[in-house]
């Protein structure tokens, strides 16, 4: 849908915090415009706040950066398919 509309973008799964892959966001950071964190909860603490400490550390590329977060319902499998088809 991105791409639709002119967007190009990745995702990169981060499924921890620590340990953090800095080579992954550095790889990222470096080849890509910026980088947009989207977390389902505060994004103060969180993979964002992790992140930012990557990309502003001694010897990485600058780049864009911007954390969201977004409000998304809980439910059963089902539900949720539903809800979200």
């Amino acid at each position: 849908m991105l791409a639709a509309e002119g967007v190009s973008a990745r995702v990169l799964n981060m499924s921890t915090l620590a340990p953090i892959d800095r080579e992954a966001i550095g790889r990222r950071g470096r080849a890509d415009l910026g980088i947009v964190t989207v977390e389902e909860h505060s994004i103060h603490g969180g993979l964002g706040s992790a992140v930012a400490e990557v990309v502003v550390a001694p010897n990485r590329s600058p780049c864009g950066f911007s954390r969201a977060r977004v409000f998304a319902p809980t439910g059963s499998t089902a539900w949720l398919l539903e809800h979200f088809d």
